[in-house]
């Protein structure tokens, strides 16, 4: 994720001007009220950091946040008490995290995202220091794109699984940079956006391979490259677009993105509709030949 995310997100709260005997109770307290209510124990009260970032996207809660290593649970307890319907979409940027939920199990690594239900009791821990960016999304409002939610919390999306969630990553991973600078109709338009590519990498972790599901996965990659051409983008400098009619921005921002994740030749162009030599010279023209697999 872009640092220049970190700059345009509220610093709700952190512990480094916080005494460490008060840390992880501060901390405990506001994660409770802006993240989800739980119970949790760090690995070492005394030593314990964290830091919590807040923004919106229209009606989407936007959390970046990082800790020390701890246990979380989440109880029935808590669940009945609750007054939010929301569900989150979390992408892991740093460390792992580890759930339980009945039967079934999940591990987040870096760079791969899952969705969460907060009406769901669980159990889980960090082992290492971790960071990661959350999305909270009203249940009814994922619930219209996805049918079947339930099916599909717990479950690891990988990025360099296919171009579905590679696209949802790299666009996903722009959204805190522009936190407060949308007009109210571009943050709509924004959301909307994302809202349509997670579900679209919700129902490719389904399978959902129905006889329409081409022409559904085609609209909204391209509802999506049409959103990226109306962003400015720190990664496309004015000149690297210049005289580069042949490639618009979006595809130009998809390609540098996913090589520099380590996304192969072939699965970008793929995804762009591209010959992978027409790609390979693009990336060599970049200078990205270095980043390419």
């Amino acid at each position: 994720m872009p640092n220049a995310g970190r700059e345009l997100m509220e610093m709700l709260f952190s512990t480094k001007n916080v005494h460490p005997r008060h840390r992880f109770d501060y901390w405990h307290e506001v994660a409770c009220k802006n993240i989800v209510q739980h119970n949790s124990q760090p690995e070492c009260r005394s030593q314990f950091h964290a830091a919590i970032q807040v923004g919106s996207l229209a009606d989407l809660g936007l959390i970046l946040f990082e800790n020390s290593p701890m246990d979380v649970a989440r109880t029935p307890e808590q669940i009945a008490h609750s007054t939010n319907d929301e569900m989150l979409f979390c992408h892991q940027l740093q460390g792992d995290m580890e759930l339980k939920q009945n039967r079934r199990e999940l591990l987040l690594r870096p760079g791969e995202f899952a969705l969460v239900d907060p009406r769901m009791p669980y159990v889980g821990r960090f082992p290492s220091p971790a960071r990661m960016f959350v999305l909270k999304i009203p249940r009814r409002t994922l619930e219209t794109r996805i049918r079947g939610t339930s099916e599909i919390v717990f479950r690891s999306i990988k990025p360099s699984e296919n171009a579905e969630a590679s696209l949802t990553s790299s666009y996903l991973a722009m959204l805190p940079d522009y936190t407060g600078r949308l007009a109210p109709t571009g943050e709509e338009m924004v959301k909307n956006q994302a809202l349509d590519l997670i579900a679209l990498s919700l129902g490719k972790l389904m399978g959902a391979n129905t006889p329409n599901a081409p022409s559904v996965n085609l609209a909204a990659r391209d509802n999506a490259r049409r959103a990226v051409e109306a962003l400015p983008h720190p990664t496309l400098s004015p000149e690297l677009v210049t005289h580069q009619e042949a490639w618009p921005k979006s595809d130009l921002f998809f390609m540098i993105d996913s090589l520099r994740h380590g996304r192969s030749l072939n699965e970008v162009a793929g995804f762009l509709g591209r010959d992978e030599n027409e790609v390979r010279l693009k990336a060599k023209e970049l200078k990205l030949t270095n980043e390419c697999p």
